[in-house]
């Protein structure tokens, strides 16, 4: 489930409504229902968790800073592009 819209002028995202994304995001997000399970099944704890989110942020805004710096490619290096 996707609780952002396809891209950044989708944000008012008519399609579905906001209690439909609020039901998702408190009751359905398969991360959370994961790690309550992870938690009730004594396979993970509270701190692993936590650690496991850290690391996930950190690998995401390493490539993002990555994406960022990248030079953009020469016109002739890019091949397949629909705008």
């Amino acid at each position: 489930y996707r609780f952002g819209g396809h891209y950044l002028g989708d944000k008012d995202r008519p399609y579905r409504s906001r209690e439909e994304e609020d039901f998702w995001k408190a009751q359905r997000d398969p991360l959370k229902i994961m790690a309550a399970w992870l938690l009730e099944q004594e396979m993970a704890n509270d701190a692993l968790l936590e650690g496991i989110g850290k690391e996930v942020r950190n690998e995401m805004e390493s490539g993002v800073q990555f994406a960022l710096d990248a030079p953009y490619p020469e016109p002739t290096e890019v091949d397949l592009v629909y705008a």
